[in-house]
């Protein structure tokens, strides 16, 4: 049976290694892609979640597939179009309106700067740094609970549901739409989706999508675009 120091612990390994690939593209992290480790250690750090029997792990099959002919190049094209002004997927604050944006943003931020972790260097709500949080928050978790810090235990577990049901929650499952045809990065922001489905539930963390941002990977405006409950 896995105790639940060693659940929290896993999760922030599938948090680290998320932030991992979405952030710029380097040979080290493609070297790591390719050789099989990334989805090695994803598939198992995530067989020790509560909720793993419901969460649809296709994507990985489909990353494996973009991994066996892509180099570097191709990969920071891909990762270029992600980024790219036409596009800007990457970031949440690209999703709400632009009146809303800037107190979106002042809120992850806050929420950085409450656990004292620093964002130099990117918007604090570019993915990469919001799932560097969670793995912040997790570990935090699971040092509590191997100390049987039952107050920082539940300051963390608070936070992380905060912080889905404000931030992360909310926007993945409109990114995997969006990047739906770019290679390596469309199957991985729906792994990233799936994730933070199962996370939500497990963390009884419900939220609201949001997706003002309505343009596809083709660069067209996606038709799909109104308001819905659900996690992720």
């Amino acid at each position: 049976m896995i105790d639940n120091a060693e659940k929290a612990f896993q999760r922030s390994k599938v948090y680290e290694l998320t932030a991992y690939a979405f952030g710029e593209p380097s040979e080290e992290f493609l070297s790591f892609a390719r050789s099989g480790e990334l989805l090695k250690h994803m598939k198992e750090s995530l067989r020790t979640h509560p909720y793993a029997v419901e969460m649809d792990i296709r994507p990985l099959e489909l990353i494996i597939e973009e991994l066996k002919d892509i180099d570097i190049h191709e990969l920071r094209l891909e990762y270029g179009k992600m980024i790219s002004p036409e596009m800007n997927f990457l970031y949440e604050c690209n999703y709400h309106p632009p009146l809303n944006a800037s107190e979106e943003m002042s809120d992850v931020a806050g929420f950085y700067r409450a656990f004292s972790m620093g964002f130099t260097g990117d918007r604090p709500d570019h993915i990469s740094m919001q799932l560097e949080f969670m793995r912040l928050l997790t570990l935090k978790e699971a040092k509590a609970l191997l100390d049987r810090d039952t107050e920082n235990e539940g300051v963390c577990v608070s936070a992380q549901k905060k912080f889905l049901h404000s931030h992360l929650g909310r926007w993945t499952s409109t990114l995997s739409r969006m990047a739906g045809g770019i290679r390596f990065y469309g199957p991985f922001s729906a792994l990233i989706k799936n994730w933070l489905t199962v996370e939500c539930t497990y963390l009884s963390a419900g939220t609201d999508e949001i997706f003002y941002n309505c343009r596809s990977s083709s660069g067209e405006e996606n038709s799909d675009c109104f308001s819905k409950g659900g996690c992720a």
